[in-house]
């Protein structure tokens, strides 16, 4: 037997495969969402994470750049005072050596030439004057000089100071006549040709020391004439009159 429904379609299966479209579609909505939710949130925790590495790096970098920062000012400061340490070690240099200075080995002193001149002086020979001049000059020190070439070299720090010293040199002129009674010219220059050897050669016992010295001891070496030998009278005695000039080594103050 054949069955005809004859009931309009929304009366029969029309309106449930019409609410099982609208069920399917509300599913596939529901997974749209879910899905841009879960994405949402893997979103946001990524930026937080890389805002938060970000942040870390930004700091440590912070943290660096300010311990440099500090570094570089210790340092500065540290090569302040080493400089100033420098300048005052060389200072320091320089009192000792003044003070080492004051009686150094080879101390010029008059009395020794004053104990030597007699026993030097030939018989005829008579000192009528002795005379002493000097000269003062500021020179730079070894010390000075080399500490300057090598800064010049090297170029690290402040440049050394330049350290004078004064120095000073002595002229002794000695002025006298030869006498020989009744001798010549000849005779009488012979005496302060005598008396210029003795001056440079012969070696004197000190009292205070017992030690042996030369007169020329401590001069550059050398006794000129300062000017010509000279006939004369004295007294109505013929002589002849000479000046010898030496001059001494350089020497420090207070040398």
């Amino acid at each position: 037997m054949i069955k005809i429904n004859l009931l309009p379609q929304e009366m029969t299966g029309g309106r449930a495969g019409k609410a099982a479209s609208a069920g399917s579609a509300s599913t596939g909505t529901a997974l749209v969402v879910m899905l841009f939710l879960i994405l949402f949130v893997l979103n946001a925790g990524a930026a937080t994470w890389i805002y938060l590495e970000y942040s870390k790096a930004e700091a440590e970098f912070n943290a660096a750049s300010k311990e440099a920062a500090d570094l570089r000012a210790k340092l500065a400061a540290t090569q302040k005072q080493v400089e100033a340490v420098q300048l005052s070690i060389q200072e320091m240099e320089k009192l000792i050596q003044i003070a080492s200075e004051l009686d150094p080995p080879d101390r010029f002193l008059w009395s020794k030439k004053l104990n030597i001149l007699p026993k030097v002086v030939p018989e005829g020979v008579y000192l009528t004057q002795i005379r002493v001049t000097e000269t003062i000059v500021e020179r730079e020190t070894p010390e000075s000089l080399k500490a300057r070439q090598d800064w010049q070299t090297t170029r690290e720090g402040s440049p050394p100071p330049v350290v004078k010293m004064p120095q000073f040199t002595q002229t002794l002129n000695l002025e006298g006549v030869s006498y020989v009674p009744d001798g010549t010219p000849g005779q009488r220059l012979d005496q302060i040709i005598i008396f210029q050897r003795q001056l440079r050669d012969n070696k004197v016992i000190l009292p205070f020391n017992n030690l042996e010295a030369r007169f020329i001891d401590g001069f550059q070496g050398t006794i000129d004439p300062s000017a010509p030998v000279v006939a004369d009278e004295v007294s109505g005695r013929d002589v002849s009159k000479f000046t010898f000039q030496m001059v001494t080594k350089p020497m420090k103050i207070g040398s």
